[in-house]
Order: C-alpha cells, then structure tokens, then sequence
C-alpha cells in the first residue's frame, strides 16, 4: 500500500458532491481511498475498502484493524491541529521537563518507548507545536520515574 487518502469533509449520509476520492472500481465516493501499487506491472489502483478487499485478498477483520489505525492518527493529529488552534504551543513546563530528562541520561541507555516519546518532544519543541496530552502525560509519567530511582 502507498498510502491511505482521507477526506475530512465526507458526509457519510446524503450528498457527496464535494467528495474529493472515489472508488476506481465501482465509482462509489469515499472518506478512504487506499491507494495501492501492484508489484507486477507498477500500475497504481485507487480503492474504497470493499474494493480494496477483494483486490488484495484481506480479511474484513485485518481491514478493521488498519481502519482503526488510521482513524485514531486522524483523531491524534486533529487534537493537535485544535490544540495548536487555539493557541496553545510548546509548554515551558514541558521545555523544563525535557531538559530534566536530558540531563538524567546522559550516557545511559534508554528502551525504544521512551526514545521515540523524547524524539518527539524535541520535534515538538523545534516547531513550536503543542504536544498530544497522552505524549505530554508519559513525558511527566518518565520524569517521575527518574525522580523515583534517584
């Protein structure tokens, strides 16, 4: 798969007029279009999910799951998008709590988990973003943790 389209605007029931993705199989509009590549002649197929299923031979329940991935990125993502809306940004206090952590680890090793949560506080930080409140509850739930062990 290349990647998953999404139209935000889709209305489920009723008009779909606006709709910015349809189906290349069976023209139907979609709120996901999954755009997929065949490894036999590279030709590019753009899909709802029924399609998408009998094209590739997966399971409802496989599609579920990726379906339940995309829509919690799309609910992460749009968090932040409002958070950042209504003005809120890169916290001091969260600033203070990186520089914390930092200062603890110089030198140690640190599990994959807690790497990916401090790559992405500091990607946070460099654009100025505020950060998801479930990456800012674990960044608090780490410092306390290093707190504890001293």
């Amino acid at each position: 798969m290349n990647r998953i389209n999404v139209d935000p605007l889709f209305q489920k029931m009723g008009h779909h007029e606006g709709t910015q993705y349809r189906c290349e199989a069976c023209n139907r509009p979609l709120k996901y279009q999954f755009v997929l590549r065949s490894l036999n002649d590279q030709r590019v197929y753009k899909l709802g999910v029924s399609c998408f299923l009998s094209y590739a031979g997966i399971s409802q329940m496989t599609v579920n799951g990726i379906q339940s991935h995309v829509n919690a990125a799309s609910k992460y993502r749009d968090q932040i998008i409002a958070r950042y809306k209504t003005g809120k940004r890169f916290l001091g206090d969260e600033i203070n709590i990186l520089s914390f952590i930092v200062s603890r680890l110089r030198n140690q090793e640190v599990d994959d988990e807690h790497r990916l949560l401090y790559k992405k506080a500091q990607l946070f930080k460099q654009i100025d973003f505020p950060m998801h409140p479930d990456d800012n509850r674990a960044l608090r739930a780490w410092k306390r943790e290093i707190v504890i062990e001293e």
